[in-house]
Order: C-alpha cells, then sequence, then structure tokens
C-alpha cells in the first residue's frame, strides 16, 4: 500500500492489530465449527431425549456475518448433515423417540439456515453501503482539502495529511506552522 505524502510516495507501515475487537473477530471465525462439533458430540454422550439442535441451529446464524453467503449455507448444510447422520445413527441403534423428534429438528436447522443466508445478504449490502458513504466523504475530504503554496513570505511550505485514526482517510483539518531550528555558527 503507498501514500501520497508530502509530494513523495511513501509506504504505508501495516502494524499487526492485536486488540480485543480482532481478538473476537478470529475468535467469532472458529466459533460455527465448535458448534457443529460441540452439538455432535453432545449428541453422542448425552441421554437419548437430549439433543444437539441448539448448536447446530447456532451454527450457520454465528457464521452469517462473518463468513461469506457461499460458506454460511455450507455451515447450514453441514448441520443439517450432521443432524440426519445422528438421526440414522439412532434410527440403527432403535432410539425411536430420538428418530420421530428429527423432523421438527431438521426443519428448524433449515429454517434456521434460510435466515442466516438472509441475514448474510443483509450484513453485506450494510457493508457495502458503508463503505460507499465512506469513499464519497473521503473523495469530499481531498476535494475541499486546501494545498497550502510552497512558500509563504519567503519561507518553504511543507504539508502532511494524517487522519486522527489509524484506518480512517476523513478527518477534520488542522493546520499548523513552525520556524525551523536554528544552525548555531560558532
Amino acid at each position: 500500500m503507498k501514500k501520497k505524502v508530502a509530494g513523495r510516495s511513501a509506504r504505508a507501515v501495516v502494524e499487526p492489530s492485536f486488540s480485543p475487537v480482532s481478538y473476537l473477530w478470529r475468535l467469532s471465525r472458529l466459533l460455527p465449527v465448535v458448534l457443529l462439533l460441540v452439538g455432535i458430540v453432545f449428541q453422542f454422550l448425552t441421554p437419548v431425549r437430549l439433543n444437539g439442535s441448539p448448536f447446530f441451529v447456532a451454527a450457520p446464524l454465528i457464521a452469517a456475518p462473518v463468513f461469506s453467503l457461499g460458506r454460511t449455507v455450507a455451515f447450514g448444510v453441514a448441520a443439517f448433515v450432521s443432524a440426519a447422520t445422528l438421526r440414522f445413527v439412532a434410527d440403527i441403534r432403535g432410539e425411536d423417540s430420538v428418530v420421530q423428534s428429527m423432523a421438527p429438528q431438521l426443519t428448524t436447522i433449515a429454517f434456521a439456515t434460510a435466515i442466516a443466508a438472509l441475514v448474510n445478504v443483509l450484513v453485506r449490502l450494510s457493508s457495502e453501503r458503508l463503505t460507499s458513504a465512506h469513499e464519497v466523504a473521503e473523495a469530499a475530504q481531498r476535494a475541499v482539502l486546501p494545498t497550502p503554496s510552497k512558500h509563504v513570505a519567503g519561507l518553504r511550505v511543507a504539508a502532511r495529511y494524517q487522519a486522527a485514526q489509524r484506518e480512517a482517510l476523513i478527518g477534520g483539518d488542522l493546520y499548523g506552522a513552525r520556524s525551523p531550528p536554528m544552525a548555531f555558527a560558532w
């Protein structure tokens, strides 16, 4: 990434971010997989009358805001297939109470996947609108930001644009001037 600074090209320094928000973002990308695995393990380790459907339903819903539409649907399909496979295993074992209650569970997972897909589309549209508004604001900022003269009252002038926040390219205007340090001759 290159930025223009005082007429010269400079390389922007991108530092790794270890903020709590970035940590939570990374963690949220693992959560759907963890939910699917916990649902499967829960289904095997708990009594017959309990099932892992809350974990299977939550997986695509958690994936919706952080993954693409395809991956969100893939998590829903994985949840559906996991629940259906567990139904098949329960049927082989002869656990009739589980087999009879699986139709609502599979319907709920399918419905949650459809809702997750809708949420994903809405999040993407909102993100695109925000990006567009940000780009328009940045263009307006650059258009009205005055460029100072190269020389004022015999002094050489240099200007630098620095936003208040690291990734924000828009902000208020503030200009300052100072005289250079004087060299002492002995």
